[in-house]
């Protein structure tokens, strides 16, 4: 019954389980994986910014008391990480800690 897998239909090719979240450092001017599979809000500490990837979407989160450093290299480092991915083309949303983004939430409860 092709209904069965209308949960999956969407995803992309590679399928579940590549949620990853990545710290920004700055000192290195890279990220750093701090999780892979199931993400939550916990997993997000306010004075950093992390580089969030649901699969499909790639967001940038940014901490409220993140340094004007790693909030200026966020989305150039998120950048790196696509092309590293080998996905380029994919969406980047940046967004600040505490701001309402549906595709987010989303994201974090898929």
């Amino acid at each position: 019954d092709p209904d069965e897998e209308d949960g999956n239909a969407s995803d992309d090719e590679d399928g579940d389980g590549d949620k990853k979240l990545c710290r920004v450092d700055t000192a290195t001017r890279d990220f750093e994986e701090v999780k892979e599979g199931d993400v939550t809000l916990d997993d997000f500490k306010s004075d950093d910014v992390f580089i969030f990837d649901s699969g499909e979407t790639v967001f940038v989160w940014v901490g409220s008391n993140a340094s004007s450093a790693e909030k200026k290299n966020g989305l150039p480092i998120a950048h790196n990480y696509l092309r590293e991915s080998g996905q380029p083309w994919r969406t980047v949303s940046v967004m600040k800690e505490g701001s309402k983004c549906k595709e987010f939430a989303a994201a974090l409860a898929a």
